[in-house]
């Protein structure tokens, strides 16, 4: 049982890892089976606090799930597969691997309280794909609160030009 699942890994989901574990929460990150979000795509990322001179994505999200493991989150390699809120305590499911059942899963719980606290994140692992809308100049749309986003669309927008 679990006070808080997150489920996702990228740069909000450990930020919730580190701040949740520090403040004494039994939290499970459910990084997915590619963890690290959009920024282990990423080269050098120089607009994150700390970093003066810059940061390459991948080293970023390595000493970010560190720090999430060193106050004590587990962080599970897995994909969240389904959430039951119908019932406290809440429920996520993942996949397991079992060869006598493909359709095998498991699930860690929130525990149970007037106030359960869960957490969840999504977040998309897809590269920029400018090329594919030539077409579509002007008319891009951000999903999502990530300045690489942000970016993706700015590059979208005037790499068709």
């Amino acid at each position: 049982m679990f006070d808080v699942i997150i489920i996702g890994s990228g740069p909000s989901g450990l930020t919730a890892a580190i701040y949740t574990s520090r403040a004494s929460l039994k939290t499970l990150v459910l990084a997915g089976k590619i963890w690290g979000g959009q920024l282990m795509l990423t080269t050098e990322v120089e607009n994150f606090p700390g970093f003066p001179e810059g940061i390459m994505g991948p080293e970023l999200m390595i000493k970010m799930r560190k720090q999430a493991e060193r106050f004590g989150a587990k962080v599970i390699d897995k994909d969240a597969v389904k959430v039951d809120f119908s019932q406290r305590p809440f429920k996520v499911y993942t996949q397991v691997k079992n060869p006598s059942n493909k359709n095998s899963s498991e699930y860690f719980s929130s525990k149970e309280s007037s106030e359960t606290k869960i957490s969840s994140f999504v977040d998309s692992k897809e590269n920029s794909s400018g090329p594919f809308f030539s077409s579509r100049r002007g008319q891009q749309n951000s999903v999502g609160s990530s300045d690489t986003k942000t970016e993706q669309c700015r590059f979208i927008r005037y790499e068709n030009r």
